[in-house]
């Protein structure tokens, strides 16, 4: 019998067990985190941003046994810069609908800055104004993350030559499956439906239409969404 249930569910390889513990953490994380009790917890973002630095230190031990906990992600992610500080660009996103995502791999960038935030957005849907269980129930089948931004302290030459203010914050990000989804948190550890050029045309989208003069794109960013955010 359950030799027929995993030849149904083609991603359950029962000889590698991430392919079960996978679907697993995507549902107890999802029910932990919009539970009433506890949701408080992942809208926490101080919180969830010292939890996640440690997630580096958990990585070699991870991919010993078939998963990761960080990655290095790459100049194509770049959307661009937003002169604001973090909890400015953090009640943004709120108001577009994002919500923390905690459950993804820590990122850096290529010259060592590491995240200040991991946000992800939902069919634009603003779940935690669903009536719970509702909002369980939504994100448990919902199967995109669309986008996922991480948040980086800016720099001069992230954006063309220009220098920013103290304190402006880079935007990355990708489209890709959605962690919480049991039915397809396998495939987004394994990055299957990893779209980056999706993600940055989306994000950059949102991000121009809100914040105005307050964003620069990336040239990436210009390229992907043309005049919509083109300055």
């Amino acid at each position: 019998m359950f030799t027929r249930l995993f030849e149904t569910v083609d991603w359950i390889d029962p000889s590698e067990p991430i392919t079960l513990v996978a679907p697993v953490v995507a549902f107890v994380a999802t029910v932990l985190l919009t539970h009433p009790a506890l949701d408080h917890l992942g809208r926490d973002t101080e919180l969830l941003r010292r939890v996640r630095g440690a997630l580096p230190l958990l990585d070699e031990a991870a991919r010993d046994h078939g998963f990761y906990t960080s990655y290095d992600i790459t100049d194509e992610e770049v959307i661009g810069v937003v002169y604001r500080d973090l909890e400015d660009v953090e009640a943004t996103l709120q108001e577009l609908n994002f919500r923390p995502s905690p459950l993804a791999a820590h990122k850096s960038l290529p010259d060592g800055r590491t995240e200040i935030g991991s946000w992800g957005r939902f069919g634009g849907v603003d779940v935690d104004r669903l009536p719970w269980p509702l909002s369980t129930l939504f994100l448990l089948v919902y199967p995109f993350q669309d986008p996922h931004v991480t948040l980086f302290p800016a720099e001069r030459g992230d954006v063309g030559d220009e220098s920013f203010p103290d304190g402006a914050v880079l935007v990355t990000g990708h489209h890709e499956k959605s962690p919480y989804n049991p039915f397809v948190a396998y495939q987004h550890l394994r990055g299957k439906g990893y779209d980056v050029d999706r993600g940055v045309k989306l994000a950059a989208n949102l991000l121009v239409d809100e914040l105005g003069d307050d964003f620069t794109p990336s040239d990436r960013a210009i390229a992907l969404a043309g005049n919509a955010v083109a300055q």
